[in-house]
C-alpha cells in the first residue's frame, strides 16, 4: 500500500451545498406563490370586466329606450336626444 498514493480528501464544506439547495427551494416556492396569485388576480379582473360590460349594455339599452319613447311621444323636437343630468338639484 505504500506505492499507492493516498487520495486527498476535500475540506469540510460546512453546509454550503445545503444553503444553496435551500435558496433554490425558496426561490421555486416564491415563484409558485406569485404565479398562483397572479392567476387569481387575472380571474378577478376578467370577472369585474364582464360585470362592467353587462352594466354598460343595460345602461345603453335604457338610454335608447328613453330616447325612442320621447321621439314616439313627440315631446322633443330633437330626435335621438338624451336625458340631461340634474343641474338644479330638484
Amino acid at each position: 500500500m505504500r506505492g499507492i498514493a493516498r487520495m486527498h480528501l476535500p475540506e469540510r464544506q460546512r453546509g454550503a451545498a445545503l444553503l444553496i439547495l435551500l435558496a433554490l427551494f425558496a426561490t421555486a416556492a416564491a415563484y409558485m406563490l406569485v404565479s398562483s396569485l397572479n392567476k387569481s388576480s387575472v380571474a378577478l379582473t376578467l370577472a369585474r370586466a364582464e360585470k362592467n360590460r353587462q352594466v354598460m349594455q343595460e345602461a345603453k339599452a335604457a338610454l335608447i329606450a328613453w330616447s325612442a319613447n320621447k321621439a314616439l311621444l313627440n315631446t322633443t323636437l330633437i330626435p335621438g336626444s338624451l336625458p340631461c343630468p340634474d343641474t338644479n338639484n330638484d
